[in-house]
């Protein structure tokens, strides 16, 4: 979730070099890693302000998390929470 926070906050240019130039592979069977659908996820990353993932690098780990950008909107960093699916409560905690 936080790479994908940053991510959304470059031109959709850089993106796509980024995309290319990147070895992405699926860590779990919930991994999104093809490039067309990573950009579908920016759209919807752009809309509501965060990413949010579940079971794409660990199994049972949910990730929320919202760039920090410089003066310019530019990614530099990321706040990220992260929980067991067994504490998730999803109409309450991604709220």
């Amino acid at each position: 979730a936080p790479g994908l926070a940053i991510l959304a906050t470059l031109p959709d240019g850089e993106i796509d070099d980024i995309l290319s130039r990147t070895n992405l592979v699926p860590y779990t069977a919930s991994t999104v890693y093809e490039p067309r659908k990573i950009r579908e996820r920016i759209v919807q990353i752009r809309k509501q302000g965060y990413a949010h993932t579940e079971d794409e690098y660990f199994v049972s780990d949910i990730s929320t998390a919202a760039a920090i950008t410089n003066a310019h909107g530019r990614g530099i960093g990321a706040v990220n929470i992260a929980v067991a699916r067994s504490r998730w409560q999803a109409e309450r905690d991604e709220k």
